[in-house]
């Protein structure tokens, strides 16, 4: 079991309060390019004052610090990288973990299985958008620019998945294995990352626009469902695949505005519809949900409220995840791999 691997390493809470001041200063450390970059628009362009930086921080419409959106697009995701470097270093050198304890309960990390969960959510998101669109086209407005588009291809195929990997190892991986190691119960490390997940984003331009209760439910129900498919599928690669595909979308299909995320995208829309957004969510989770528990063999809901049994040092962690699956489950396991 995935949640089981929190075991592995020193787990006192002290470390996990050290571990996440630390992720957090290295995200702050990330901001440095774009701090420079604004300091060098204001001090070039003297129409943005302090009005204009604030209008900046509600929008993240870059044009306002005369800065090209890919190149901000750039900016934005470098703090992700320092991210995902300081990760790298609290679960080596605070908790003496592998890496690849906090990604996956699997010998090595599935690039497949994340590919696969890009790849269906995406299938998904694209045909209930264009449901969207013959429902309302006029809140669509074509914007595609041949050359701006590719340029946002390629860092959206490099860059962004740092991104979206960063917040699920951040809070499915470390945080989320963290509460369940305190608690022993799967679902409330579920519920208690989620909350978290959506804390995070409560800065986010979207929530304002959009009301915080709305935009709120949407961060919610997105976070448990990133997380359930994490503790049902033994790992982070479905979870890090979805999120990718989600913001994926996000960057390169459509945008709107007050999204975090502002770029040349192909299609822009005057006018988000939260509670559709929120309806389309959950249908797409359940379908989504559906095919990979149909292609990896879920036991249903099982992982969610199985006894919170985990061991205590390395040793006894390696033979409880050799004896934690019935040996019914170990060959579902071999025979759903085998079709990967």
């Amino acid at each position: 079991m995935f949640l089981r691997q929190s075991a592995t390493g020193k787990n006192e809470i002290w470390r996990y309060l050290i571990g996440i001041a630390c992720v957090m200063i290295m995200y702050v450390l990330g901001q440095l390019p774009l701090e420079m970059v604004k300091e060098v628009q204001i001090s070039r362009h003297p129409d943005i004052g302090t009005a204009e930086e604030k209008l900046f921080l509600d929008t993240m419409d870059w044009s306002i610090l005369h800065i090209d959106k890919n190149l901000g697009l750039i900016l934005m995701l470098l703090l992700f990288v320092f991210g995902l470097i300081g990760m790298y270093l609290v679960t080596w050198l605070i908790h003496d973990k592998g890496f690849k304890d906090i990604l996956t309960a699997r010998p090595t990390f599935d690039y497949k299985r994340m590919l696969f969960g890009f790849g269906v959510w995406l299938v998904i998101t694209l045909v209930l958008e264009g449901i969207f669109y013959l429902m309302n086209p006029n809140q669509y407005t074509l914007t595609f620019d041949p050359m701006r588009w590719f340029i946002l291809l390629l860092i959206s195929l490099t860059l962004l998945p740092i991104q979206t990997s960063w917040e699920e190892i951040f809070i499915r991986g470390y945080i989320m294995q963290g509460v369940f190691y305190h608690t022993r119960i799967p679902w409330l490390a579920m519920l208690v990352s989620s909350l978290i997940f959506a804390a995070l984003h409560g800065a986010n331009p979207e929530i304002a626009k959009y009301g915080y209760l709305t935009m709120g439910i949407y961060y919610i129900f997105a976070a448990m469902f990133l997380a359930y498919i994490s503790i049902m599928d033994d790992g982070l690669e479905l979870s890090m695949g979805v999120h990718w595909a989600i913001n994926f979308v996000g960057a390169t299909l459509l945008t709107y505005d007050g999204s975090v995320i502002q770029t040349d995208s192909i299609f822009r829309v005057s006018d988000l519809n939260a509670p559709l957004l929120i309806v389309g969510f959950i249908v797409a989770a359940l379908i989504f949900s559906y095919i990979a528990s149909r292609k990896y063999g879920w036991n249903s809901f099982g992982n969610l409220f199985e006894k919170g049994i985990i061991a205590e040092n390395h040793a006894d962690s390696a033979i409880l995840s050799s004896i934690s699956k019935s040996p019914s489950a170990l060959d579902r396991d071999n025979d759903v791999d085998s079709n990967d």
